[in-house]
């Protein structure tokens, strides 16, 4: 079976790489989509042609390079029926992109502002401890020493500037 002209028309004109096929073994209508080359793992799903009469039409329209969209009963064939279930199946998975680009940009941001911290806490450091050795070098601090009485520290060791 062939599908109509015109519903094969506003099907290549919403997305050419769109096809309608029919599915002999289920007895309706598969709308598919062409699988890219460079996404090797939907070449790598391949559907169970042992699963019953709907994994082997799947598995013919994956044979020749299509992935399955959805399915269509017989009488349905007409683009004001299939249009719509095409553009919600496109927004959800679009949805889903954008839900996953959206995880991915916020694990990166944790990243990157640990990283941040973690630079400027080396930093401050950094730049602290060569504080400290410069005026050590420059006899510019002293060390003072512990005082204590009855048990209590009333003075600690202290680096004091001089």
């Amino acid at each position: 079976m062939t599908p109509p002209e015109s519903f094969v028309r506003d099907l290549r004109a919403y997305d050419p790489a769109l096809r309608a096929r029919w599915a002999t073994r289920t007895r309706q209508w598969f709308i598919e989509v062409k699988l890219d080359e460079r996404v090797p793992q939907l070449l790598r799903e391949r559907p169970n042609p042992w699963g019953g009469d709907i994994g082997h039409d799947l598995y013919a329209g994956w044979r020749e390079g299509y992935l399955h969209v959805t399915s269509v009963p017989v009488g349905q064939l007409e683009w004001s029926r299939v249009a719509p279930t095409l553009h919600l199946a496109s927004i959800v998975a679009k949805r889903r992109i954008d839900h996953i680009a959206d995880q991915v940009e916020a694990i990166e941001a944790e990243r990157e502002a640990a990283a941040d911290k973690a630079i400027a806490t080396w930093a401050a450091d950094a730049s602290s401890d060569a504080y400290d050795r410069l005026a050590w070098a420059g006899k510019r601090r002293v060390d003072v020493p512990v005082e204590v009485r009855d048990g209590y520290v009333v003075s600690d060791r202290r680096t004091v500037s001089a």
